[in-house]
């Protein structure tokens, strides 16, 4: 049986068990410096000093999902990804990505070690026919081998490669295998398989260039017209925006087409940014194999480079532009994400039902671990040669989608052909974009771009930065700021729009298994629980916005239940909110659950009371016919408690 690290494989119907979701932590220190993993969440819980083994529910294959981890809260979260020489061509994919420790003081970094496994995933795109390909590239601890050696595979002659990058711990640094001494020679994946050609590569997108309108609060934003936003106290107009463009392409890069076994490196040229401007970067350094292939994991801000953290990419916007050529040529189809059983259209990463603090962060790429620490891609055939491998899976806003609300809301996501795994299909985050781009606000309401906001988008010192944040939006085919645009609106869209959703599909989300059990204890009170932390890490309470979910943690420190301020009724058949009626939800609770009673407890005070946002103003008060079942004179907090509250002082971000 196939053992699963607490980031366990979701598309095999587990949860990942134990999983930091995506929401950050509220802490002292600059918001763009994380300091510790978004991950060991299990390993802060009520002392425990690893991560429990946990069994979760079995779909296509049958395999338990067990979290198996021995990761410790010491670990080094900081770890550095050396990127091979031609990354995007054939060889460089089938070549294993090596990871270190930024700082080796600090301690080592080990692929194996899900607080500190970083992901590669790769797409192709045949511009002869438009049609997409995923492969995703090994990582192995740097001097080591990977488990299986990764088949080399056959590329189209006319294709574009691209890369995207996660990471489970705080921040990944970037580094060109040239730039790294390095004794891991026997790293160098051998070719198994003849490749027909080269990927092809074009010019880097063009970074804007951007000066604040205002030096007003971060908090000083106008609330606009059309916005269920609740509460409008906000009184400034202050709105950084980019107001010039300067393009300046880091590099172009060409491709030749060689004969059948070869394998060429695009040829590189490139202009250099001008002095001072704030530019698109993959490092602090000059590096040239980052330069050459389109890297950007930040901003140079000022000649001081911004990390986004966690995530990165290589030759993404040239991918996007082959993609989107395709798509108005008619040559690539995006399908239709379809309709729910709800009968609403299915979401995608850009619908403000789903989206939380940092949207479109991180890949859906899995790889096995073997008893030795040894690392192998996740194909059908080296699950099979390896059933007692632990699976490593990186906590994405695309997985959180693609593995866990797609199945519950009766959706399927798009999937082409994996090259690793002949046969086989696979998710990808281009995918998820190139869908969302698609579809997103079809139906009436607004699409979901990356907010000023967003903490991987701030700067050094935790300030917006449109330079920035229009670099992030180009590795995931976003279009650039306009003046219409707010953390304001954003955070008022994801409180009216995603509140509703999930009550209205609280019946499928409650049969769904959540996917960090260890935090709550189904899909519905963790998609709230995310929702609700969403809220303070954006400083949405600073807006002039009301928090509209609370939650109860159990004894043990799991979220049991959610509380909305504007209540809406399922639509679908089942027992709904065990909370309906209540506005707030008491913080804890001795008992599984907390629940509406049909009448005052002649125990409690008649309403439950508690401050449900993190601003002094608005009181939400319980309906004095629905109190908790215990302890219902507790306050709720703006922030989740037990496992949560643990994490929000250990961590900035979530999973997921």
């Amino acid at each position: 049986m196939r053992a699963r690290s607490w980031r366990s494989a979701p598309r095999r119907g587990g949860g990942y068990s134990g999983l930091a979701y995506d929401g950050y932590r509220a802490f002292d220190r600059p918001r763009r410096s994380r300091g510790r993993s978004r991950g060991p969440i299990l390993a802060l819980t009520a002392g425990a000093a690893s991560i429990a083994v946990v069994a979760g529910a079995v779909a296509a294959t049958g395999h338990l999902v067990t979290a198996r981890s021995t990761a410790t809260t010491t670990d080094n979260v900081n770890c550095t990804l050396i990127v091979p020489a031609n990354p995007l061509t054939a060889q460089g994919l089938a070549t294993p990505y090596q990871l270190t420790a930024t700082n080796p003081a600090d301690g080592p970094c080990n692929e194996s070690n899900p607080n500190q496994t970083a992901f590669v995933q790769g797409a192709v795109i045949d511009q002869s026919t438009g049609q997409i390909s995923v492969y995703n590239p090994v990582v192995v601890d740097q001097g080591t081998q990977a488990a299986v050696t990764p088949t080399v595979p056959t590329l189209p002659a006319n294709s574009v490669v691209a890369l995207w990058f996660g990471f489970n711990g705080a921040t990944l640094s970037f580094a060109g295998a040239d730039q790294v001494s390095s004794t891991a020679s026997s790293a160098t994946a051998t070719a198994t398989t003849a490749t027909t050609a080269t990927a092809a590569t074009s010019t880097a997108a063009p970074t804007s260039s951007a000066t604040a309108a205002a030096t007003a609060p971060q908090g000083a934003y106008v609330q606009r017209a059309g916005h269920h936003h609740r509460k409008g106290t906000a009184t400034a107009t202050a709105v950084p925006t980019a107001t010039t463009a300067t393009a300046t392409p880091s590099a172009t890069a060409t491709a030749t087409s060689t004969s059948p076994g070869s394998v060429t490196s695009p040829a590189v040229t490139g202009t250099q940014p001008a002095a001072g401007a704030d530019t698109a970067a993959a490092s602090g350094t000059p590096d040239a194999i980052l330069q050459q292939n389109n890297c950007i994991a930040g901003e140079d801000i000022a000649g001081t480079f911004s990390s986004f953290t966690q995530v990165g990419a290589c030759n993404a916007v040239a991918f996007f532009q082959a993609a989107n050529n395709a798509i108005a040529a008619g040559q690539l189809t995006v399908p239709n994400p379809g309709t729910a059983t709800d009968g609403q259209p299915c979401e995608t990463t850009r619908n403000f039902a789903i989206i939380d603090q940092d949207q479109s962060d991180n890949v859906t790429t899995e790889y096995l671990a073997n008893a030795n620490g040894q690392i192998a891609q996740d194909t059908a055939a080296n699950a099979a040669a390896s059933p007692n491998a632990t699976v490593l899976a990186n906590g994405s806003d695309n997985g959180l989608l693609d593995f866990h609300v797609d199945p519950a809301l009766g959706c399927t996501p798009w999937k082409v052909a994996d090259l690793a795994s002949p046969g086989s299909t696979a998710t990808a985050l281009p995918l998820d974009e190139l869908q969302a781009a698609a579809f997103a606000g079809q139906s009436g309401g607004p699409a979901a771009l990356v907010p000023l906001n967003d903490p991987m988008v701030l700067d050094n010192n935790g300030n917006q930065n449109a330079d920035k944040t229009n670099s992030y939006r180009s590795i995931v085919d976003q279009a650039t700021l306009n003046a219409g645009e707010t953390p304001a609106e954003y955070c008022g869209d994801m409180e009216s729009i995603q509140g509703v959703r999930l009550q209205q599909d609280v019946n499928l989300l409650r049969a769904a298994a959540s996917p960090a059990a260890d935090m709550a204890d189904n899909l519905f009170d963790f998609l709230a629980m995310r929702m609700q932390q969403s809220f303070t890490n954006l400083n949405c309470q600073d807006l002039g916005l009301q928090n509209d979910v609370s939650t109860t943690v159990d004894g043990n420190g799991v979220v049991v239940a959610a509380c909305f301020l504007q209540q809406v009724n399922a639509v679908t058949p089942g027992p709904g909110n065990p909370t309906a009626g209540m506005t707030v939800c008491p913080a804890t609770t001795t008992s599984g659950t907390a629940t509406a009673s049909a009448a005052a407890s002649t125990s409690s005070t008649s309403a439950a009371t508690a401050t449900a946002t993190a601003t002094a103003t608005p009181t939400a008060t319980a309906s004095p016919a629905a109190t908790a079942t215990a302890t219902p004179t507790q306050t709720a907090s703006p922030n989740p408690g037990g496992n949560a509250a643990s994490a929000n002082r250990k961590h900035k971000h979530w999973w997921w």
